[in-house]
């Protein structure tokens, strides 16, 4: 350790570092269902050392436990916690013929980012334009 005066000292301890082997599987990462099939069930599931002791976050509701019902398209992933470590999983629920409205934007910090595809006009976006997050006016 060094301290600001320039003294220096040293320090010895052992520790241990345990490998985190958990992985989380169970569904698909990208799943196309039809408007009607909805509510989808998931269910996660966790291998590895201590899988059994896995306790399961998803990003639909805050839902706790392996398994959750989504009621809608969109993006959700689910978070297996073990000892203080976390193992991820995504999953990409699309319906059927829906038409996604997607807007391709770059944040960069400081409120500036580039638009690539304003929605003010969807069928012929026009030039990449700069965007000042935060101006009212824009």
């Amino acid at each position: 350790m060094a301290y600001a005066n320039g003294d220096s000292t040293d320090y010895q301890e052992d520790i241990t570092i345990n490998d985190f082997d958990t992985q989380i599987s169970g569904f698909p990462q990208s799943d196309t269902v039809c408007a009607e099939d909805f509510p989808v069930s998931y269910t996660a599931t966790a291998s590895g050392t201590d899988a059994g002791s896995v306790v399961f976050r998803w990003s639909y509701n805050d839902t706790d436990g392996a398994s959750v019902s989504i009621d809608s398209a969109g993006n959700y992933y689910v978070v297996g916690s073990l000892n203080g470590c976390e193992a991820y999983a995504p999953l990409r629920v699309v319906e059927y013929g829906a038409i996604e409205q997607r807007a391709f934007i770059w944040y960069f910090g400081d409120h500036a980012g580039i638009d690539f595809n304003p929605l003010n006009d969807p069928v012929s976006p026009g030039p990449p334009r700069a965007i000042n997050y935060g101006d009212p006016n824009d």
